[in-house]
């Protein structure tokens, strides 16, 4: 298996491949209805970026964590990142270890569980920054393009 390799906390590794078009999709469309009524008018990620690197998050860290909680919290979102999730690999002694599929069971695992759970919220970050990047990359390109008095109008909600 191929893809992005990354460290996690507790020393692990972590192995990622895009997962598939359509998997990737349902879990775009459950990260927009999360975040829809959270508002996002006031997410500047310039700000955030800011405050993360001098370690004072304030009120930028509150609109962070506004929308962290949004996207933890819902099940949906869960489901469609486990989903995500098969097309990665846990390697809980190290980078170059033997590897583990993803999946509800390893957090239940006797030997490496715990291990695991400290990790959890790594190896979701992870998993959706390898298989959102590409469409985030696009839809920043298309929103710079958008006039500030347009950008600024609320969305109607769908019924």
């Amino acid at each position: 298996m191929t893809g992005e390799i990354f460290a996690m906390p507790s020393g692990a590794g972590l192995r990622i491949q895009p997962a598939s078009f359509g998997d990737v999709m349902n879990l775009h469309n459950e990260l927009v209805k999360a975040l829809r009524g959270v508002g996002v008018a006031d997410l500047d990620v310039n700000k955030i970026g800011v405050a993360m690197s001098s370690g004072d998050l304030g009120s930028a860290g509150s609109v962070l964590v506004d929308r962290v909680m949004a996207v933890a919290s819902s099940p949906v979102v869960q489901e469609c990142i486990m989903k995500c999730a098969e097309s990665a690999r846990y390697m809980p002694q190290g980078m170059t270890g033997p590897d583990t599929k993803i999946d509800m069971e390893l957090f239940n695992n006797p030997k490496y569980g715990e291990k695991a759970r400290e990790d959890f919220y790594k190896i979701c970050a992870k998993i959706l920054e390898v298989n959102m990047r590409p469409f985030m990359k696009a839809l920043i390109s298309l929103l710079k393009a958008v006039p500030p008095t347009v950008a600024n109008v609320p969305v109607p909600e769908s019924k």
